[in-house]
């Protein structure tokens, strides 16, 4: 007894057919004119911007580099009471594909410095 051939056509996320002329499969990523930027930035005691909207192209890390002030992420008008909390050493990745808007940080005391770095 003989099976049934079947064909596959893979899809992108969409639903549209692959490996098409109008929708080919991709054989190599984009060529990006700087593999990544890498820059500071100091908070305060009120809200300020970390990274600007549309700044990086693909994905970010923030990283706290002070060793004892908590740092606060959200959008304009971050708050300690509202923010994320990103303690002393730690970092976070964003994907850029996602939500490209801007980040902004806030600290209850001191200036602790972000460390961050988009690819």
């Amino acid at each position: 007894m003989s099976r049934p051939m079947v064909t596959v056509q893979p899809v992108d996320e969409l639903g549209a057919p692959l490996g098409t002329a109008s929708n080919p499969l991709a054989t190599a990523p984009p060529a990006l004119a700087t593999a990544y930027q890498a820059f500071t930035a100091t908070l305060g005691t009120t809200a300020g911007i970390v990274v600007a909207l549309g700044a990086l192209p693909n994905q970010r890390t923030v990283k706290n580099t002070d060793a004892s002030v908590i740092a606060f992420l959200g959008g304009a008008g971050v708050t300690t009471a509202t923010g994320f909390p990103l303690k002393p050493g730690e970092s976070i990745t964003f994907d850029d594909k996602v939500s490209s808007a801007a980040l902004y940080g806030v600290c209850a005391s001191g200036a602790p410095v972000l460390a961050v770095l988009g690819f």
